[in-house]
Order: structure tokens, then sequence, then C-alpha cells
């Protein structure tokens, strides 16, 4: 069966070497003799030969999970969500399900590969940003954000319950709408959302306020302690 599928298929190549279906057959045959870079190479043309081919996509990003690096699975996706593919007998039938008709590009790959390639989408783990990309997110933006949201969590644990007399320093008020300026506060979309978030800047400038304060009480107090000290050497001088 090896010998004559590899016999067949080179028959179909001098017949029709430009037709992506008959690429994507190849290079599931260097696939499946683990000749890698052939492989790659063959999904790589098909996929250029038809962008619009979605069964060329899934083969390929299957593939790759399987034996491919993070890079090369990303590059993958990106790749089928700006080709926007329409095409293929399984990805049709796939991807316009009525559950399926306003995902986004990379979440209708992730679910055709889910569906046609069981195996090889499980064979292990899939990398975070792939993750994110399948689930039709920025890993970048939604990665920050997160680190953003954890920084901000350990700030608020840190800063945001100390108390001042017995006033509680929240570091998030949540509001649908603008309901007017709030002392230390600034609204704004956030990591946990619109509201009102704890302005740092803000409570530095009070700080600095309430500093400046102090140190005007120090000096009227300076002076009133330094005529007592006078007064003090006169009546011992007297004496």
């Amino acid at each position: 069966p090896k010998q004559g599928q590899n016999a067949k298929s080179v028959d179909a190549l001098k017949k029709c070497e430009n037709d992506a279906h008959v690429i994507i057959a190849v290079a599931k045959l260097f696939w499946r003799d683990a000749k890698m870079a052939k492989a790659r190479k063959w999904f790589n043309r098909a996929v250029t030969l038809n962008p619009r081919l979605g069964d060329a996509w899934g083969a390929y990003l299957a593939f790759e999970l399987e034996h491919g690096t993070a890079h090369e699975q990303r590059e993958v996706i990106r790749k089928c969500v700006d080709a926007e593919p329409n095409q293929g007998l399984d990805w049709n039938r796939i991807v316009k399900r009525v559950p399926n008709w306003r995902a986004k590009w990379a979440v209708k790959l992730k679910r055709y590969v889910e569906e046609v390639y069981v195996s090889e989408f499980t064979a292990k783990a899939l990398n975070r940003e792939v993750e994110l990309l399948l689930q039709g997110e920025d890993p970048y933006a939604a990665m920050a954000a997160a680190a953003e949201a954890e920084a901000a969590e350990k700030e608020g644990a840190e800063e945001g319950v100390k108390e001042e007399g017995l006033e509680v320093k929240q570091y998030f008020e949540p509001a649908s709408s603008f309901q007017g300026a709030r002392a230390g506060f600034a609204f704004k979309m956030g990591p946990r959302g619109l509201g009102y978030y704890r302005d740092a800047k803000q409570d530095l400038k009070a700080e600095h306020k309430r500093e400046q304060k102090v140190e005007h009480k120090v000096e009227k107090v300076e002076p009133t302690v330094k005529e007592e000290e006078k007064d003090d050497k006169k009546d011992d001088k007297k004496k």
C-alpha cells in the first residue's frame, strides 16, 4: 500500500502539479513517513497555491501542533487568518454550522482541527500564546493585561488597604459611566473594566502636600523653641 500510494501521488503530480489537494496528499505522505522538513515544505506549497483552501490550513496546523514549534504554529494561524479561507469539503461542512457563523477565523480553524485531527490536536499541551490566538485574542495584549491586573492586585494589596483615620483606600470602584471627579481616583477603562482606579499621581501630590504642611509646622515651632532657650539663659544670668 505504501509503494502504491507513492506511485499514485507521482502520477497525480504529473497530471495536476498545481492542484492544492494533490499537494496536501503528498505532504501527508511525507508526514506519515516522518519526513518533517519535506512535509512542512509541501504543506506550505499547498497553502501558497490556494490560500483560500481551509482543508489545507487545517492539515498544516495539525502537522505543526504535533511536530512544530510555537513560532511555527503561530505563523500558520496568522497566515490562515489573513487568508480567510472559504473552500474545502470538510472546512465548509464545519465552519458553516450555525454556531460557527460569526466566529473569528482563528476560532474556526481551531474547531476544524479539533474535529478532523483529534489526536494531533491533543498530542501535547498548547503554548499559551498559541492557545490565545486560537481563541481569537491578541496574545500579547491579553498577556500584558493579565500582567497589569496581577501587578495592580499586588499594589492594591500592599497600598490599597492602608487606613488613613477611618478611611480605607480602595484600588478600584466599578462604574458604568463617569459620575464626577473623585479625589485620588481616575475614571478609565482598566484591567478590571470601566470605573474609578486609584491614581498614584494624585496620591503622590497629596503626600507631598502633607509633607509640606508638616515642614511648615516644624518651621513655626523652631523659632518659638529658640526664644524660650534665650529667655532661660537670661534668667540664669540674673540669678
